[in-house]
């Protein structure tokens, strides 16, 4: 289910080249993702692994666009109406993907085996799913997010 921490660099680079910083967030026994992603980034990455539901909450709706995993963040964006671009792997997305009015992109390489109900791909042994999710794909799903090009219709 997590999107490579290289990836996540390559688009904190690419939205600090729009003019977007970048938050982290995650919990404290993510701490050495976090970090390794500030390390691997050659733009700031300001990293968060304590916050309270609320703090996320509010630091969501004050965000000008939310790129992540499958995850209770990404509903949480989506909840506060903050334009989002949701990377999935093997989950359901038409089960899991957030329920929005703000625009968002989901992002996924669709595979014969999805959806999967494990968190151990039977398939390949590496989750290609969620590895075959290019930075191009990601980066396109923001263009068009931030560009207007893109509804909930759309994306459902």
């Amino acid at each position: 289910k997590q999107w490579s921490t290289e990836k996540f660099a390559r688009v904190a680079e690419f939205l600090f080249d729009k003019g977007l910083p970048t938050i982290a967030v995650a919990t404290r026994s993510e701490r050495r993702v976090l970090e390794t992603l500030q390390q691997t980034s050659r733009v700031p990455i300001r990293i968060f692994d304590n916050l309270t539901l609320p703090e996320i909450t509010a630091l969501a709706s004050r965000a000008k666009i939310f790129v992540g995993n499958d995850s209770g963040i990404a509903h949480i964006a989506a909840a506060v109406e903050t334009p989002s671009i949701v990377i999935f792997g093997s989950s359901n997305i038409n089960h899991w993907r957030p329920w929005t009015n703000a625009r968002h992109e989901i992002v996924f390489e669709p595979l014969p085996c999805q959806p999967c109900t494990g968190y151990f791909c039977k398939e390949f042994g590496e989750p290609e799913c969620i590895r075959r999710v290019s930075v191009v794909n990601v980066t396109d799903a923001i263009e068009k997010v931030l560009s207007n090009k893109v509804s909930v219709n759309e994306s459902i």
